[in-house]
């Protein structure tokens, strides 16, 4: 991936906290968008923003169970005998 240099940029106060403003070619580059969650961690001297970790849907989950049982199940019943 790519190295992206922004300007420097400020905080902004917003509310009780500050916001900051993020360059629109930044956020492409990550996948983020204005309703995408967010991680954000610290090592106490910076600050890293990526995009949360997405749980998959009920109906994502029972598709790759019945994928993996097609290609598996015939082995995986042997392996448990």
């Amino acid at each position: 991936m790519p190295t992206i240099e922004t300007p420097t940029t400020k905080l902004v106060p917003l509310g009780q906290g500050l916001a900051l403003l993020l360059d629109p070619d930044v956020l492409r580059e990550i996948g983020i968008e204005a309703d995408t969650p967010v991680s954000i961690t610290t090592d106490g001297r910076s600050i890293r923003i990526s995009p949360a970790a997405r749980r998959p849907s009920a109906e994502e989950l029972e598709a790759a169970i019945q994928h993996i049982d097609a290609k598996w199940g015939k082995v995986m019943k042997k392996l448990a005998e």
